[in-house]
């Protein structure tokens, strides 16, 4: 680099994330209440005010934490009506568990369960899920509902 001049026209590089991020987040307006739907998600277990809920990152699922620290995960089927799987308010879901009948129950500590703040993670591709309900930190295969 014997010309210093070189060196004043090279201009650094820098990426726009703002043209990255609107191509992944195009929102909607809501209008008209037309545009709304809502449904209950099917429970047959006892029912519990959920603290906390979100959409797997695939769209196939809803994973929801209870105040009694239980997580319930609810799946959409692929079927004529629902050809891709993902979620939609059109078809109910169905509350699944694996064939072990195994629950993810977070360990609540000592204190009291209405100071808790209860949390949860997903892994980017849903395999895992970690999570707290005021006690020790769980990481829970999606899969089998096992603690790693």
């Amino acid at each position: 680099m014997a010309n210093s001049d070189s060196l004043a026209d090279v201009k650094p590089r820098i990426a726009d994330d703002s043209t990255e991020k609107s191509r992944i987040w195009k929102l909607t307006e809501i209008n008209e209440q037309s545009q709304c739907r809502s449904m209950r998600l099917p429970d047959s277990m006892t029912a519990m005010r959920i603290c906390r809920l979100i959409y797997t990152n695939s769209g196939l699922a809803i994973l929801a934490l209870a105040s009694n620290a239980v997580h319930k995960l609810w799946k959409w089927q692929k079927s004529d009506r629902n050809v891709t799987g993902k979620a939609t308010a059109s078809i109910a879901p169905q509350l699944w568990q694996p064939p072990s009948g195994m629950v993810m129950t977070n360990p609540t500590s000592d204190t009291n369960p209405e100071e808790a703040v209860p949390c949860f993670a997903l892994s980017k591709n849903d395999s895992y899920v970690m999570s707290a309900s005021g006690g020790k930190i769980s990481l829970f295969n999606m899969m089998t509902f096992k603690i790693n």
